[in-house]
């Protein structure tokens, strides 16, 4: 195989490697999720602002408190790719005038499955209430990841802020990145095959 193939091959590997694995973005509608807040009630909607990846957010209105919303019983590819890595991201976006209502807020996440049942994070994640986009890393490192012959299995988020008027976030592009130990792999083993096509030469 000619050298430079085998360096674009790799390349382009890494790239797909490094390139994030959708979770959710809500361009078909809200997708399975829905309020589970109890006395919270979380008004879920479709919205275009917000939009970071494709035309679609997830709007979230409130009047404050700590409530939680999830998805569906999902099973498959959802499980499978949170399987492959440790962390997904997700893009919030805040719009003028949250900070006039709440001077902050925090976002909350939880794994229910038939297999290893409620887990969650033991500390909560910041939402910044300056106006703007803000993308909100969740390390999932320390929670048991869903096996893969789970029958179902769920991912909850809360949202959490001071009690007061309505107020909206807006959530999109919730995505894996593969971890960085793969993608040194690949990168090891295309310049391994370099090498030794050197070596033949």
């Amino acid at each position: 195989m000619n050298r430079r193939l085998v360096l674009a091959t790799t390349l382009m590997g890494l790239s797909a490697l490094g390139s994030a694995q959708v979770l959710y973005s809500w361009e078909t509608g809200l997708e399975g999720w829905a309020d589970n807040s109890g006395d919270v009630v979380l008004n879920l909607a479709q919205s275009t602002t917000g939009a970071t990846e494709g035309t679609q957010a997830l709007s979230i209105t409130w009047q404050g408190g700590f409530g939680w919303f999830n998805t569906g019983q999902t099973a498959g590819l959802v499980e499978q790719t949170l399987n492959g890595a440790t962390q997904f991201e997700l893009d919030v976006t805040v719009p003028d005038g949250f900070s006039g209502v709440s001077n902050w807020a925090n976002m909350l996440l939880a794994f229910n499955d038939g297999t290893h049942g409620w887990r969650q994070l033991g500390a909560s994640v910041n939402v910044p209430t300056t106006a703007g986009t803000h993308r909100l890393v969740f390390d999932y490192s320390g929670l048991a990841a869903p096996p893969a012959s789970n029958p179902w299995f769920q991912i909850h988020l809360a949202v959490n802020s001071a009690n007061g008027a309505d107020r909206t976030l807006y959530l999109d592009n919730m995505h894996v990145v593969p971890e960085p130990a793969s993608m040194i792999a690949l990168a090891l083993g295309g310049l391994g095959v370099i090498a030794r096509r050197r070596r033949k030469v």
